[in-house]
């Protein structure tokens, strides 16, 4: 981890041992200490994939059940709400990850000039 991540473990050796100068302990030492960093820490975190700690998503799937109670009871059939707990995990909603964007006007009218090429080659197809 000292290569891979120093200042994430300069953090870690601060906030949970105190220490301003990690490079100081012998390799084995800093190793030692590495190994009793908590899971909510940066080191362990970023070798889990930075993943949410699990307060965190526990937080949030209190907020998402609070969140779909309200829905059911006043919520806006138009309106959803999204999960917190999926946003934090990088999951995106389906409709999400079926929009398509464009950079530029061209790229969305060439596209769209597609789409409708298409939708009538389909048409004459059928027809």
């Amino acid at each position: 981890m000292r290569r891979e991540v120093p200042d994430k473990l300069a953090c870690d050796f601060q906030q949970y041992y105190g220490c301003w100068d990690y490079a100081s302990f012998p390799p084995a030492v800093a190793a030692a200490l590495a190994g009793g960093l908590p899971e909510e820490s940066r080191c362990i975190r970023h070798l889990a994939g930075d993943v949410p700690d699990t307060r965190l998503l526990l937080q949030a799937a209190i907020l998402d059940q609070l969140r779909a109670l309200s829905y059911f009871f006043f919520g806006d059939a138009d309106h959803e709400p999204e999960s917190v707990v999926d946003r934090l995990m990088g999951k995106q909603r389906q409709h999400e990850a079926d929009t398509l964007s464009f950079e530029t006007p061209e790229a969305f009218e060439a596209a769209r000039a597609n789409i409708i090429q298409n939708q009538k080659k389909e048409v004459s197809d059928n027809g």
